[in-house]
């Protein structure tokens, strides 16, 4: 990831946006040396941000699902899936 100075961003902003968005690495802009803010290309954001929520997503789906097999414990007969692929696996 490059680095690049405050000062040198004010001065060469709009060479500096045109650099990130062609290119596919964010950009570090630092103050005293020390790193304040990455800028990076907006589709590398938007599909980092896109995983969070589907990952968000499907941990809740999987939240739901074990509730619904514990509510449903009773009513379920027999082994479960979990169960029968590792008996599967185990009988290779």
């Amino acid at each position: 990831m490059r680095k690049i100075p405050a000062l040198t961003v004010r001065k060469k902003f709009g060479a500096i946006l045109d650099e990130v968005a062609r290119g596919k690495e964010p950009i570090t802009i630092t103050r005293a040396n020390q790193p304040l803010v990455v800028m990076e290309p907006y589709a590398v954001y938007e599909a980092r941000t896109n995983e969070g929520a589907r990952r968000r997503r499907l941990l809740e789906v999987s939240h739901r699902m074990d509730e619904w097999a514990k509510r449903n414990a009773k009513h379920l007969k027999g082994p479960n899936a979990v169960t029968l692929i590792r008996k599967l696996r185990d009988s290779r």
